[in-house]
Protein backbone atom coordinates (compact mmCIF):
# COMPACT_ATOMS: atom_id res chain seq x y z
CA UNK A 1 0.00 0.00 0.00
CA UNK A 2 3.14 2.28 0.73
CA UNK A 3 4.23 1.82 -2.64
CA UNK A 4 1.21 2.59 -4.72
CA UNK A 5 0.96 5.74 -2.35
CA UNK A 6 4.07 7.15 -3.44
CA UNK A 7 3.73 6.76 -6.92
CA UNK A 8 0.56 8.94 -6.77
CA UNK A 9 2.32 11.09 -4.12
CA UNK A 10 5.44 12.27 -6.22
CA UNK A 11 6.02 13.15 -9.40
CA UNK A 12 8.15 11.67 -12.35
CA UNK A 13 10.95 12.38 -13.08
CA UNK A 14 10.40 12.63 -16.52
CA UNK A 15 6.73 12.47 -17.55
CA UNK A 16 5.96 10.25 -20.41
CA UNK A 17 5.05 11.74 -23.68
CA UNK A 18 2.99 10.16 -26.30
CA UNK A 19 4.11 8.95 -28.89
CA UNK A 20 2.61 7.07 -32.01
CA UNK A 21 5.69 4.48 -32.75
CA UNK A 22 4.92 0.98 -31.00
CA UNK A 23 8.70 0.51 -31.32
CA UNK A 24 10.25 3.96 -29.77
CA UNK A 25 11.54 3.88 -26.35
CA UNK A 26 9.81 6.45 -24.85
CA UNK A 27 6.09 5.39 -25.91
CA UNK A 28 7.67 1.90 -24.18
CA UNK A 29 8.70 4.10 -21.04
CA UNK A 30 4.94 5.64 -21.00
CA UNK A 31 3.32 2.41 -21.15
CA UNK A 32 5.63 0.52 -18.30
CA UNK A 33 5.00 3.85 -15.87
CA UNK A 34 1.04 3.50 -16.12
CA UNK A 35 0.79 0.07 -15.44
CA UNK A 36 3.19 0.74 -12.49
CA UNK A 37 0.94 3.43 -10.86
CA UNK A 38 -2.40 1.74 -8.56
CA UNK A 39 -5.71 1.49 -10.69
CA UNK A 40 -8.49 3.82 -9.42
CA UNK A 41 -10.30 0.17 -9.48
CA UNK A 42 -7.94 -1.05 -6.56
CA UNK A 43 -8.48 2.78 -4.64
CA UNK A 44 -12.33 2.01 -4.65
CA UNK A 45 -11.79 -1.73 -3.21
CA UNK A 46 -9.81 -0.54 -0.33
CA UNK A 47 -12.21 1.68 0.72
CA UNK A 48 -14.67 -0.24 0.40
CA UNK A 49 -12.89 -3.15 2.49
CA UNK A 50 -12.16 -0.45 5.58
CA UNK A 51 -16.01 -0.22 5.43
CA UNK A 52 -16.47 -3.47 5.90
CA UNK A 53 -14.35 -4.01 8.54
CA UNK A 54 -16.31 -1.72 10.90
CA UNK A 55 -19.82 -3.56 12.41
CA UNK A 56 -22.97 -2.02 11.03
CA UNK A 57 -24.65 -1.78 14.67
CA UNK A 58 -22.02 0.61 16.07
CA UNK A 59 -23.70 3.80 16.99
CA UNK A 60 -22.16 7.37 15.82
CA UNK A 61 -20.95 9.78 18.06
CA UNK A 62 -23.79 11.79 17.50
CA UNK A 63 -26.09 8.57 18.35
CA UNK A 64 -24.56 8.36 21.41
CA UNK A 65 -25.21 11.96 22.71
CA UNK A 66 -28.50 11.28 22.06
CA UNK A 67 -29.19 8.18 24.16
CA UNK A 68 -27.25 9.97 26.97
CA UNK A 69 -29.17 13.23 26.46
CA UNK A 70 -32.38 11.31 26.28
CA UNK A 71 -30.94 9.35 29.92
CA UNK A 72 -30.49 13.04 31.21
CA UNK A 73 -34.04 14.39 30.53
CA UNK A 74 -35.27 11.27 31.53
CA UNK A 75 -33.76 11.52 35.04
CA UNK A 76 -34.56 15.35 35.37
CA UNK A 77 -38.36 14.25 34.60
CA UNK A 78 -38.23 11.92 37.23
CA UNK A 79 -36.72 14.01 40.06
CA UNK A 80 -39.60 16.88 39.16
CA UNK A 81 -42.18 14.27 38.99
CA UNK A 82 -41.05 12.99 42.18
CA UNK A 83 -40.41 17.00 44.01
CA UNK A 84 -44.01 17.98 42.53
CA UNK A 85 -45.98 15.24 44.37
CA UNK A 86 -44.58 15.58 47.35
CA UNK A 87 -45.03 19.58 47.44
CA UNK A 88 -48.43 19.11 45.91
CA UNK A 89 -49.31 16.00 48.42
CA UNK A 90 -47.70 18.27 51.65
CA UNK A 91 -50.08 20.81 49.90
CA UNK A 92 -53.24 19.14 50.05
CA UNK A 93 -52.88 17.94 53.56
CA UNK A 94 -52.30 21.30 55.08
CA UNK A 95 -55.59 22.47 53.54
CA UNK A 96 -57.41 19.00 54.51
CA UNK A 97 -55.98 19.68 58.10
CA UNK A 98 -54.52 16.28 58.13
CA UNK A 99 -50.96 17.58 58.26
CA UNK A 100 -49.08 20.44 60.33
CA UNK A 101 -48.49 23.44 58.48
CA UNK A 102 -44.84 23.59 57.25
CA UNK A 103 -43.65 27.34 58.75
CA UNK A 104 -40.18 28.98 59.28
CA UNK A 105 -41.03 30.87 63.00
CA UNK A 106 -37.99 33.44 62.49
CA UNK A 107 -39.63 34.42 58.77
CA UNK A 108 -42.59 34.41 59.74
CA UNK A 109 -41.98 36.77 63.05
CA UNK A 110 -39.52 38.83 60.42
CA UNK A 111 -42.66 38.97 57.91
CA UNK A 112 -45.18 40.45 60.47
CA UNK A 113 -42.68 43.11 61.75
CA UNK A 114 -42.26 44.27 58.09
CA UNK A 115 -45.70 43.98 57.44
CA UNK A 116 -46.41 46.05 61.03
CA UNK A 117 -43.47 48.65 59.97
CA UNK A 118 -45.56 48.83 56.39
CA UNK A 119 -48.61 49.71 57.88
CA UNK A 120 -46.81 52.37 60.05
CA UNK A 121 -45.12 53.73 57.15
CA UNK A 122 -48.63 54.27 55.42
CA UNK A 123 -50.47 56.11 57.79
CA UNK A 124 -47.58 58.29 58.36
CA UNK A 125 -47.90 58.78 54.49
CA UNK A 126 -52.01 59.72 55.16
CA UNK A 127 -51.28 62.03 58.15
CA UNK A 128 -48.51 63.89 55.71
CA UNK A 129 -50.35 64.05 52.97
CA UNK A 130 -53.60 65.14 54.84
CA UNK A 131 -51.00 67.43 56.75
CA UNK A 132 -49.76 69.38 53.36
CA UNK A 133 -53.77 69.59 51.81
CA UNK A 134 -54.27 71.55 55.17
CA UNK A 135 -51.31 73.56 54.92
CA UNK A 136 -52.40 74.35 51.06
CA UNK A 137 -55.46 75.32 52.28
CA UNK A 138 -54.55 77.50 55.32
CA UNK A 139 -52.02 79.77 53.18
CA UNK A 140 -54.71 80.06 50.30
CA UNK A 141 -57.43 81.45 52.93
CA UNK A 142 -54.45 83.76 54.30
CA UNK A 143 -53.90 85.25 51.15
CA UNK A 144 -57.23 86.00 50.86
CA UNK A 145 -57.45 87.32 54.19
CA UNK A 146 -54.50 89.85 52.97
CA UNK A 147 -56.16 90.90 50.40
CA UNK A 148 -59.25 92.15 52.20
CA UNK A 149 -56.71 93.74 54.88
CA UNK A 150 -55.21 95.48 51.96
CA UNK A 151 -59.05 96.75 50.80
CA UNK A 152 -59.91 97.69 54.34
CA UNK A 153 -56.63 100.17 54.74
CA UNK A 154 -57.89 102.48 52.21
CA UNK A 155 -61.80 102.22 53.09
CA UNK A 156 -60.90 102.69 56.91
CA UNK A 157 -57.90 105.38 57.23
CA UNK A 158 -58.54 105.67 61.10
CA UNK A 159 -57.58 101.63 61.14
CA UNK A 160 -54.55 102.07 58.90
CA UNK A 161 -52.19 101.25 61.02
CA UNK A 162 -53.82 97.97 62.77
CA UNK A 163 -54.49 96.60 59.43
CA UNK A 164 -51.12 97.41 57.73
CA UNK A 165 -49.21 95.36 61.12
CA UNK A 166 -51.74 92.81 60.20
CA UNK A 167 -50.90 92.24 56.54
CA UNK A 168 -47.46 92.60 57.11
CA UNK A 169 -47.68 89.92 59.70
CA UNK A 170 -49.73 87.80 57.71
CA UNK A 171 -47.32 88.63 54.64
CA UNK A 172 -44.74 87.00 56.96
CA UNK A 173 -46.88 83.49 58.28
CA UNK A 174 -47.77 83.17 54.38
CA UNK A 175 -43.48 83.53 53.56
CA UNK A 176 -43.11 80.70 55.84
CA UNK A 177 -46.02 78.78 55.33
CA UNK A 178 -44.77 78.25 52.05
CA UNK A 179 -41.53 77.17 53.35
CA UNK A 180 -43.16 74.51 55.52
CA UNK A 181 -45.13 73.32 52.81
CA UNK A 182 -42.54 72.87 50.58
CA UNK A 183 -40.71 70.58 53.07
CA UNK A 184 -43.72 68.81 53.71
CA UNK A 185 -44.05 68.03 50.11
CA UNK A 186 -40.33 66.43 50.55
CA UNK A 187 -41.34 64.27 53.75
CA UNK A 188 -44.22 63.16 51.39
CA UNK A 189 -42.26 61.99 48.93
CA UNK A 190 -39.53 60.48 51.11
CA UNK A 191 -42.07 58.30 52.86
CA UNK A 192 -43.95 57.45 49.35
CA UNK A 193 -41.02 55.57 48.95
CA UNK A 194 -41.65 53.37 51.59
CA UNK A 195 -44.77 52.28 50.33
Amino acid sequence: MRASASAYTTAPSNPPSIHHEPNSSVFRNSIEHSQSRTSSNSIVNTVSSLSKDRPSNEAGPMESYDGLNLQNRLENFKHWSVTTFKYTKQMIEEKLGTASVTCDQELEDRISMFRNMHQQYRILHNLAEKLANSFRETIHHQRAFTSHMTTLIVQQPDLNSEFTYNTETQRIVISNGEKLLGMDCVLFGFISRFI
